[in-house]
């Protein structure tokens, strides 16, 4: 409840001001439901009169007046061939599995004491991953060499920090950052909460 209060103030306190913003949203992620919430935010904004660039794997089937896409569909491409998301998983199986069945060998307290310490690494690994892909994009590397102005950035807060700082300093805006789910704890000790 507190995010999308979060995400109305600032969406309220962007529709009033003066003149038209210029924003650039970073939606990486091949997930609709990740793309979906900074969709929504998205159009909120271009419905109050603001353009937004949006870089993502799901562009529009429609044009949207003040919505300019730029298509990353190939990191779904990039998603299946390097399959993060089994690594990922295949990591935190190789670290709690049993060779033999002797459940006494490693017990549900040792597991949840483990669990944030692979969270920390598979989410860095996949963060890690995405800079990497974002970075090495040709469309990316066309809009880092563009005089493009851009007021806002929008972005997920999830892990590739790297890109997200770089953007908004390169741009010389203000970065803004929401998060699509539930915070986990280490989100919310790095965003003070």
């Amino acid at each position: 409840m507190k995010i999308i209060t979060l995400c109305l103030i600032l969406l309220s306190a962007i529709s009033v001001t003066k003149a038209s913003l210029k924003v650039l949203a970073l939606l990486p992620f091949d997930s609709y439901s990740h793309f979906s919430v900074g969709y929504g935010m998205s159009r909120a904004l271009v419905n109050a009169g603001h353009h937004v660039t949006v870089v993502s794997p799901f562009p529009l089937n429609k044009p949207l007046k003040n919505y300019t896409d730029i298509s990353t569909e190939d990191f779904i491409d990039f998603m299946e061939k390097s399959e993060l998301q089994f690594q990922s998983l295949n990591l935190f199986i190789t670290l709690f599995s049993i060779e033999n069945e002797n459940l006494n060998a490693f017990s549900f307290e040792s597991a949840l004491k483990i669990a944030p310490l692979l969270e920390i690494l598979a989410f860095n690994w996949v963060g890690s991953e995405i800079v990497d892909f974002y970075m090495q994009h040709p469309k990316i590397h066309k809009l880092l060499e563009s005089n493009e102005h851009f007021d806002v950035w929008l972005v997920e807060t999830l892990f590739f920090d790297a890109l997200n700082y770089g953007i908004a300093e390169h741009f010389k805006c203000t970065m803004v950052t929401f998060l699509d789910f539930a915070a986990t704890k280490l989100v919310d000790d790095l965003t003070g909460k």
